[in-house]
């Protein structure tokens, strides 16, 4: 991603066109007042999407039986997790 520096004055007086810079050219601008730099305005991150993430597994390479057997432990794990009420910091 580019850097750029621009004047919060510049910055305020085309609000807009400095937000369009940052979202769809994903420069991060440098905002200054006088010679000090007193904010930055950069991308958010871009989230994935769960077809992002099945396109992902179906791209990995089969499990061999050994995996699939510690997969399902680790999920079993998991679940057994969340059924189990939180511990209090008063419990202890």
């Amino acid at each position: 991603m580019v850097t750029k520096d621009i004047t919060v004055t510049e910055a305020s007086r085309h609000f807009s066109e400095t937000i369009n810079r940052v979202v769809y050219n994903r420069e991060i601008l440098t905002l200054k007042r006088g010679n000090k730099i007193v904010a930055r305005i950069l991308p958010a991150r871009r989230r994935s999407t769960g077809a992002a993430l099945l396109k992902w597994i179906e791209n990995q390479p089969p499990m061999t039986e050994e995996e699939r057997k510690s997969f399902a432990d680790d999920i079993e794990v998991g679940r057994k997790a969340l059924n189990t009420p939180p511990v209090s910091k008063f419990d202890l």
